[in-house]
């Protein structure tokens, strides 16, 4: 489990699941939070 903030709105973040199933609680497939997690 990864904790995502926007660099911007730090009021504005999300929980990415990296096993299976991953995904993300803003509930979007392929978002740019899980993106941003395997990039980091």
């Amino acid at each position: 489990l990864y904790r995502v903030t926007n660099p911007l709105d730090e009021n504005e973040h999300y929980s990415v699941f990296l096993k299976d199933p991953i995904g993300c609680t803003c509930g979007k497939k392929n978002c740019e939070h899980v993106k941003a997690v395997l990039n980091s």
